[in-house]
């Protein structure tokens, strides 16, 4: 029969279970790591015994000392002020390690950590918003820490208080693009920058920051698939009844006039990227009157279908407007026309895509920059791709 723990009476037979409770009790420190870090960590504390209790104490410590963060002379430091017992703070403060990280768990740290605020006044109030649960903390701190990058601590802060409104699963790419759309208002010499109607402020609640987020990304879309402009408009521009008939091909064209006609040309990728419609500007001496989306032909008329007509803020036209719709159709080569409009990039996306998002990925660190790029393109991917089904 084997002795339980309250049977062992002889000290030998109390010596002979320690050994095989400390490695147990070791693994399941190490574990908690991610990989390969854990690796690390492993091999620190076998040289420094003394180095093992942070994996419970102060793991951002731990993490740090092995995952390259700060100086090697801090490094350095840091280890000999545990080695000789001292305080934690005093290692943490020569290596440059902000107090508000110990209180996250072991499997926070899946990458190097970046230089992270670490003023008293952040300090004390980011602590209000540090994962009390291990689930969801690693997603958490890496949001925390790509905000301090891209921007700075304000930002950071808004991120950590925000974050706990989104579901895990979609905080990387919320973050991402709302750092991406407030970088962007702050770098006047990017495309993007123009693109930007409302700036992101610390008082913005989510909500109010993804609609603008949002918007700023469908502009950047339309950017990045109409490019240079627009090869064919299929139709013919032109006049009838005294109106004029203005194709839309450049991304200037669709921002001026969705901001003339106050309506949402500007959030028009998906549709343009359909292949499936042209947009015309319809003017009367020279002023912009109304607009008109022309759709695939129809196959009993062989006509153009209107897709849309609308006059500003999306009233419905003046019926002189529709006359002249229908006497502009009659002046196409109808005959020659192709069923539908076709694709209108006029270079290859995913170059425009990459040129206009390089400035922003240039802004950040190799290992994220690496990753973004990824994402990017396969966000870029996933559109066309539904472009392609639509048509």
């Amino acid at each position: 029969m084997q002795a339980t723990d309250q049977q062992v009476t002889s000290p030998a037979a109390r010596r002979r279970p320690k050994r095989p409770l400390e490695k147990s009790r070791r693994a399941a420190r190490l574990s908690r790591f991610a990989s390969p870090f854990d690796e690390l960590v492993g091999g620190l504390t076998a040289a420094a015994p003394q180095a093992e209790d942070l994996a419970d104490s102060f793991p951002a410590l731990l993490f740090a000392l092995v995952s390259g963060y700060g100086t090697a002379a801090g490094r350095e430091a840091a280890f000999n002020t545990i080695l000789d017992g001292g305080a934690l703070k005093s290692a943490a403060a020569q290596l440059g390690l902000p107090l508000w990280l110990k209180r996250l768990p072991p499997h926070s740290f899946a990458r190097p950590l970046p230089a992270l605020p670490d003023d008293p006044q952040f300090a004390v109030r980011i602590a209000n918003y540090v994962p009390e649960a291990t689930e969801g903390a690693r997603e958490w701190l890496e949001d925390v820490a790509f905000a301090s990058v891209i921007s700075d601590q304000s930002f950071a802060l808004w991120v950590a208080r925000q974050a706990h409104t989104v579901p895990a699963s979609r905080r990387g790419i919320v973050f991402l693009m709302i750092a991406a759309w407030h970088w962007h208002a702050t770098q006047p010499d990017t495309l993007g920058y123009q693109l930007v109607d409302q700036t992101w402020s610390p008082k913005m609640g989510l909500r109010r920051a993804r609609e603008e987020m949002i918007k700023w990304r469908r502009r950047a879309d339309l950017a990045c698939l109409i490019g240079d402009g627009i090869e064919s408009s299929w139709l013919r521009p032109g006049e009838a009844n005294g109106y004029e008939f203005v194709a839309l091909t450049t991304l200037d064209d669709f921002l001026a006039e969705s901001r003339e006609m106050h309506n949402c040309l500007d959030q028009y990728a998906d549709r343009m990227g359909s292949g499936m419609v042209r947009v015309f500007s319809i003017r009367r001496d020279g002023r912009r009157v109304a607009n008109v989306e022309v759709g695939p032909m129809s196959k009993d008329r062989r006509r153009p279908a209107v897709v849309q007509l609308k006059a500003s803020r999306n009233r419905r036209a003046p019926q002189a407007v529709r006359a002249a719709v229908e006497v502009w159709f009659d002046s196409q080569p109808l005959s020659r026309l192709k069923w539908r409009p076709g694709p209108v990039r006029s270079r290859d996306t995913d170059q425009a895509r990459m040129k206009f998002w390089l400035p922003f990925l240039g802004a950040l660190p190799r290992d994220q920059r690496d990753a973004l790029e990824a994402l990017v393109l396969s966000m870029n991917a996933r559109n066309e791709g539904r472009r392609r089904r639509q048509t």
